[in-house]
Parts: structure tokens; C-alpha cells; sequence
């Protein structure tokens, strides 16, 4: 739980440090020529309707979890609302262990595919808040490998329901390229304890 207190600490520090950036360049702004002016304005954030695509890595702050990856597409309407597709990897951990004579591996990783959902609320011009909803299926996979002086290899696999709420900063670098920054909470049906809060830092590209 301390990890995730201080990750969100981090990023909030993060955001307020660009906020301020933000607001120092354009105070700057007003004393530059209207071309340095123009440059500026270009950063703006805006919201938009047509084809958008991301690329992110982040954190899971639970087993199974771990570093991950993760792919979106989707489209934004005029309406501001967002619907698309959401694909996360996470590379879980690897652990071996010796024991007198005997060796065990274990291995744990998920994926999921879900729908998302989301509404875009622009931010002073500054940033786009998109809150939305994830909706859609889990793998986790357990992999043990227990050798010398036998050999076991077991595979575990199961699939649960997901849901997850969540919220995803974007922040302009050019008109149709955004960073921001992704944070949820993954609801997985089924027994286990595979609840778990994610991080992200995500790209987002415009078309």
C-alpha cells in the first residue's frame, strides 16, 4: 500500500510541476513577439473526434502484475465521449529456488483485453481528463518447473471477468501528440486475490 501512496505522491508532484511550466511559459507569452506567441499556442490542448492510438508501460502493485505494457485504439467523438479497445501485457516475475537437491521455477504473468469507455473533459486548455471504464477478460498464468533430481512442470491458467475504473491525464506535446500519465483499479471477479491498482505512463497519437 506504501508503494502506491508514493507512486501517486510522485505523479502528483509531476503534474503540478508541469502545471507550473505551463503557466510560466505563458506569462513568458505575453512579453515574447507574436511568433513565439503562435509556438506556444500550438500547445494548447484541444479536443478532437476521429481515430486515436496509444502506446503505454506502467506498474501493477500486485503478483502476477508487475511491469507491463499496454496498447490502445479508439475513437473520439464530438460529443466528447471515447470508445475503443484496450490490450495490457504485464511480464509478472520469475522466482527459483534450491532446495537440498531439488530446483524449482515459478513464473507468473497476465494479459487482458477489454472495451473501453470514456468521456474527454478539457481543462483549461492545459490537459484533457478522460475518466472511462474498461470492461472485459483477464489471463493470469502460473508456470512451475520443479527439476533435479525429478522433472514436474505444471501450467495453471485462468481467465476472469475485468472491470476496471480508471482516469488518464493527457498533456499536449505537439497538436496531435499527447503524454500523459493513466492510473486504475482492476476488478477481477472469481476467487484469487487479483485486485490491484495500475500506473501508467501512456503516449497518444492523433490521426
Amino acid at each position: 500500500m506504501k508503494i502506491v501512496l508514493y507512486s501517486v505522491l510522485i505523479f502528483t508532484l509531476m503534474y503540478g510541476n508541469l502545471f507550473a511550466r505551463i503557466n510560466d511559459s505563458d506569462a513568458n507569452s505575453l512579453m515574447q513577439p507574436d511568433s513565439t506567441y503562435k509556438i506556444v499556442s500550438q500547445m494548447e490542448a484541444t479536443l478532437y473526434s476521429g481515430v486515436n492510438i496509444g502506446l503505454g508501460f506502467g506498474y501493477g502493485f500486485k503478483q502476477n502484475y508487475d511491469f507491463g505494457v499496454n496498447v490502445r485504439a479508439g475513437l473520439s467523438s464530438e460529443s466528447r465521449w471515447y470508445l475503443g479497445g484496450l490490450f495490457n501485457y504485464h511480464f509478472g516475475r520469475s522466482i527459483t529456488q534450491t532446495f537440498d537437491t531439488i530446483t524449482v521455477s515459478l513464473e507468473k504473468f497476465a494479459y487482458s483485453i477489454s472495451g473501453e469507455l470514456g468521456y474527454d473533459v478539457l481543462i483549461e486548455k492545459k490537459a484533457i481528463l478522460r475518466p472511462s471504464v474498461t470492461i472485459g477478460f483477464i489471463t493470469f498464468r502460473d508456470i512451475t518447473d520443479i527439476s533435479k533430481p525429478i522433472n514436474i512442470k505444471a501450467n495453471e491458467t485462468a481467465s476472469h471477468l475485468l472491470i476496471s475504473p480508471g482516469m488518464f491525464f493527457q498533456f499536449p506535446l505537439s497538436h496531435d501528440i499527447f503524454w500523459g500519465a493513466e492510473l486504475r483499479y482492476n476488478v477481477v471477479s472469481g476467487d484469487g486475490d487479483y485486485n490491484s491498482f495500475e500506473l501508467y505512463t501512456n503516449f497518444l497519437f492523433r490521426f
